[in-house]
């Protein structure tokens, strides 16, 4: 059954106890919408000419309006693919936390508030993605998707009981850490869904260890941005823009961020994973010189 809705009073006294300006999450969506407003009074909004692949969930809490959502859906997308997902519990907070990239103690509110029973991934083609600000951290997004995430949230009770990819980078995260699977695998005519909701992984990609260094790779490569450094049997070295949201899609427990080196299973034997991020210190003068690393260094400093 989902969860009532905090009264107003209540959500407003939480900001104070937390040292917040009362309503300060509106403040802020206000703020992010009027910046991404003023950053496009010349093209409000614009269509982007080839579709896109993208990704909703459905936690478990949202599935009461499981067949209202999945009809709305089915008519402003082309559905690709629909799984059935489940992860084991306990542990369904840290595969938020890798998931979302945000810390969540055990037991958090978000893991109540969305439900830790079986949730439905939905993929779909965006045949007309248009591109729009919104109130939301990116600003610009793909209205198409934010507008049907909002519909299907107010069909739900508020809060965040449905998930949504907002443009095709957030999709390729979604999509790999979900299923394991990338946003071309659903663009080929064979690629329709045939009507059947069949069962997907149990946990993100990596929960129970990496099948291959390769795998690892992609996991980084969705999650942030990172140049490859260093890579043998044993061991793989990147750096990497958000090092804390490497770490967490690379299943590191969140007491030992912050170091440089890390041990994980690879194949089922023990792996280091060494992560240096940009301006950290740790990085040799001779391998700061490399035309890649001061590309990546030049790009995020802009």
């Amino acid at each position: 059954m989902a969860l009532a809705k905090d009264p107003l009073w209540r959500r407003l006294a939480a900001d104070v106890r937390h040292g917040r300006v009362p309503g300060y999450l509106r403040v802020r969506q206000e703020a992010y919408f009027l910046f991404a407003s003023a950053r496009t009074l010349s093209r409000p909004s614009h269509r982007v000419r080839e579709s896109e692949i993208h990704v909703f969930v459905l936690w478990s809490n949202a599935l009461t309006q499981e067949e209202r959502i999945m009809r709305d859906i089915s008519s402003e997308f082309v559905v690709r693919d629909v799984r059935r997902v489940s992860w084991p519990w306990p542990g369904f907070s840290w595969n938020l936390t890798r998931f979302y990239g945000g810390t969540l103690p055990p037991r958090a509110e978000k893991e109540r508030h969305c439900g830790t029973d079986p949730f439905l991934v939905v993929v779909v083609e965006d045949p007309e993605p248009t591109y729009a600000p919104r109130r939301t951290p990116k600003g610009v997004v793909n209205a198409r998707t934010f507008d049907a995430k909002q519909r299907h949230r107010s069909w739900t009770g508020g809060g965040h009981r449905i998930h949504a990819s907002l443009d095709p980078i957030e999709a390729e995260h979604d999509l790999f850490l979900l299923l394991g699977r990338r946003t071309d695998d659903y663009r080929s005519p064979s690629a329709a869904w045939n009507g059947e909701i069949v069962a997907g992984p149990e946990g993100p990609v990596g929960a129970r260890g990496w099948e291959s260094v390769a795998e690892l790779r992609t996991a980084i490569e969705v999650a942030t941005p990172y140049v490859l450094l260093a890579e043998g049997e044993k061991e793989l070295e990147v750096l990497v823009e958000d090092l804390s949201r490497a770490a967490l899609t690379a299943n590191i427990p969140a007491a030992e961020i912050g170091s440089a080196r890390y041990e994980i299973l690879v194949a089922g034997r023990p792996f280091a994973l060494v992560l240096r991020s940009a301006g950290d210190g740790t990085l040799e003068q001779s391998r700061l010189r490399s035309s890649t690393v001061r590309r990546f260094f030049r790009d995020r400093t802009r």
